[in-house]
């Protein structure tokens, strides 16, 4: 992928986890409160926007909505627009699985 529009990418990551369980930037306020991380539904619509955050912000929000996996496919889904296959590109899966941290 040598000029693949990576923020924009992440940026689709993490607003198709917030439009699958209905959460807008005021609750993903609330929700990061609830663990901790104090941001305003001003400026999480701002950091969202740009797609240039932090993996650690990008952690951080898909914690606090209570996401505990995503799967990434390679030209597939939230990644990037569908691109034809062909037999000779085979499909990439990346499964990303994080736990809460139990007292």
């Amino acid at each position: 992928m040598k000029s693949d529009n990576w923020p924009l990418r992440v940026k689709h990551i993490l607003k198709t986890e917030l439009k699958r369980r209905r959460i807008n930037y005021s609750d993903l306020a609330d929700k990061l409160a609830a663990i901790g991380i104090e941001e305003n539904e001003k400026n999480l619509a701002k950091k969202i926007s740009r797609g240039s955050f932090k993996a650690v912000f990008f952690v951080q929000c898909l914690t606090a909505i209570g996401c505990e996996s995503l799967q990434l496919i390679s030209g597939e889904g939230p990644l990037s627009a569908p691109r034809p296959r062909t037999e000779t590109q085979p499909t990439r899966q990346v499964t990303l699985v994080w736990a809460r941290k139990v007292a």
